[in-house]
């Protein structure tokens, strides 16, 4: 319970341990105890399912988060190039709505690339393992 930050007073209470006069001036609620008590349930637990279960909560987040800084990407990308590109003074035949989203899928698929490669690396291959195709089973 150290290593979580609980309160001292509380882990004593929670042990039912003796806290001498604290015990008598303090007196902590109930949803103030449960707190404490699950800021030190990952370091209690021997079973994995808490902190895996945890992680998964923390994946689907950035997910979420990856996914709506994609979607924004991509309108100000799109924005970008219909007032920039597509209204070109010099006279040029103006870019079309397919074009602007042939550019935004090369995108996705050059940051998946991207991903891809930095995850290899990370995990350890070499760069002859990369070249040779090792890469395609990493999963993203």
């Amino acid at each position: 319970m150290i290593n979580s930050d609980v309160n001292l007073v509380v882990k004593e209470m929670l042990l039912a341990h003796s806290v001498g006069l604290e015990g008598s001036y303090y007196r902590p609620t109930t949803e103030r105890l449960l707190d404490e008590y699950l800021k030190a349930v990952n370091n209690l637990t021997i079973n994995e399912e808490n902190r895996l279960k945890i992680k998964v909560e923390q994946l689907e987040t950035d997910k979420v988060n990856y996914e709506t800084l994609d979607k924004n990407i991509d309108e100000l990308s799109r924005q970008y190039l219909k007032e920039h590109i597509s209204k070109d003074p010099e006279g040029q035949i103006p870019i079309s709505d397919e074009e602007i989203e042939y550019i935004l899928q090369r995108r996705k698929l050059t940051d998946k690339v991207r991903r891809k490669r930095d995850k290899a690396i990370i995990e350890g291959m070499t760069y002859d393992e990369y070249r040779k195709g090792k890469h395609h089973d990493i999963v993203l």
